[in-house]
Order: structure tokens, then C-alpha cells, then sequence
């Protein structure tokens, strides 16, 4: 073995080394796209996932927080205990979504705005625990909360926008760099 001449000493073997040598470049250029485009699709579909994620608990939050506010003007008006029930269920939900719109990826830079939202609920829920008959703080705090909302529910959507348009610039870059690759495989 020590002896092994690569040299082609046939025909057939030099043909098959040239089109050996003509397709490595080929090769190497395929590699190259499967290897991004795997990148860019996995990339891609959990961009699609979390952009779907936060539009469904934002459309919740926003649910959520109307059904509180109704939930408490009919408490105000009947003074019915077993509403403030209903409210502590709305509520427990609308918290939830809350934690779960602020854990998306995507979202990170609005965790601050939503987690204050959820801490302001907190308090003036708190304030309607120790007095039931004063439910003004809370359905204050639900009417700025109600706006609030919609400010980040805006913000969510331009981060789902921005994020869009990289991956957009992604696959345009990727597009430019794989015809110069099969530009210069076939060059090689």
C-alpha cells in the first residue's frame, strides 16, 4: 500500500478523475445551500411560531381584559359577590396569557411594559379585596390597562413586522450568495 499511485495510468481513470474534480465544486455548492436553507427554514418556522403564539395571546389579553371590565361594571351595578368569582377567573386566565405573551422569544424587549400591566392589576385587585365596596381603583386601573394594551399589542405587531422583513433580507442574502456559489462551481 505504501506504493499507491493516484496517477490515473488508464483512460476510463483519467475521465472519471476529471469528472471527479469537476463536480467537488458542485458538490461543495449544494452542501452549502442545503446546510443554509435548512438554517433559514428552521429559522423561519419558529419566527411563524412565535409571530402566531403572540398574535393569539394578544388577541386574548385583549379579551380577557374586556371581559373583566364588563364583569366589573355589572358588580358595581348588582353588588353581587359571586361576580367578583367570575373576575377572579377572568382574571386568573388574563394573568396566565399575561405571563405566557411576555415568555415569547420574540417579545422579549415588551416582557417590562406587560409584567408592570400584570403588577398594576395585582394591586388594585388587592385594593378591592380589602374593601368590595369601593371597586373604583380597580376598574381605573382596568380602563389604563385596557389602553396599554393596545400600545403593546402595536408594538408586538411592528416586532412581528421587523422580524418579517429579516427573514426577508435573509433569503434575498441567501439567494445572492447560492448563485455565486453555483456561479463559481461552475467557473471551477
Amino acid at each position: 500500500m505504501a506504493g499507491m499511485n493516484f496517477y490515473p495510468r488508464s483512460f476510463l481513470r483519467l475521465i472519471l478523475l476529471g469528472w471527479l474534480v469537476m463536480a467537488l465544486p458542485l458538490l461543495v455548492a449544494i452542501a452549502f445551500a442545503s446546510i443554509s436553507l435548512t438554517r433559514l427554514s428552521a429559522h423561519s418556522e419558529s419566527a411563524m411560531q412565535q409571530a402566531a403564539e403572540a398574535t393569539r395571546l394578544g388577541w386574548e389579553l385583549d379579551e380577557d381584559i374586556l371581559q373583566m371590565e364588563r364583569i366589573l361594571r355589572q358588580y358595581e351595578v348588582l353588588h353581587d359577590p359571586s361576580l367578583l368569582d367570575d373576575y377572579a377567573v377572568v382574571r386568573n386566565e388574563w394573568q396566565h396569557n399575561g405571563a405566557a405573551f411576555a415568555q415569547v422569544p420574540m417579545l422579549a424587549s415588551l416582557s417590562g411594559r406587560v409584567n408592570a400591566l400584570r403588577l398594576l392589576e395585582t394591586e388594585a385587585y388587592g385594593r378591592l379585596a380589602a374593601d368590595q365596596r369601593d371597586p373604583g381603583a380597580l376598574r381605573e386601573a382596568l380602563s389604563e390597562i385596557n389602553d396599554r394594551t393596545v400600545g403593546i399589542l402595536t408594538a408586538a405587531s411592528k416586532i412581528a413586522e421587523v422580524e418579517r422583513q429579516t427573514f426577508r433580507a435573509e433569503a434575498e442574502a441567501l439567494q445572492r450568495q447560492l448563485l455565486i456559489a453555483l456561479a463559481l462551481a461552475f467557473l471551477l
